[in-house]
């Protein structure tokens, strides 16, 4: 190979605002996507569910989180590309993870 790269082992990350105890609106909706497909690492389906809520309206904090997620789904379904474009779609409200994690993306592409 002309360029090797060295495929990253991570964990999904979680923002701390998911954590709340009784969550509402919006955050029920992510809350139960991250408990019901999440935990079972089952991607494809959270991915389809964030695509769904994505066709809502939301404040700039909440679609960056939606984003977020859903690049975490395609990079756990190898969808690199896709993942990176998710990523770079939430980095203007969480600069440093949505980095991070296309940074992981690119280092699993093979070119």
């Amino acid at each position: 190979n002309f360029l090797q790269t060295k495929k990253v082992k991570v964990s999904s990350y979680i923002f701390p605002e998911e954590m709340v105890e009784n969550p509402f609106g919006v955050s029920y909706e992510i809350y139960n996507i991250l408990a019901n497909y999440y935990v079972e690492e089952n991607f494809t389906e959270a991915a389809k569910e964030l695509n769904y809520l994505l066709q809502n309206k939301f404040d700039e904090k909440t679609t960056a989180r939606l984003y977020f997620y859903l690049g975490e789904c395609y990079f756990f379904t190898e969808e690199y590309k896709k993942a990176i474009e998710c990523f770079f779609l939430s980095e203007k409200q969480y600069p440093e993870i949505s980095k991070q994690w296309q940074q992981y993306a690119l280092n699993n592409i093979s070119f």
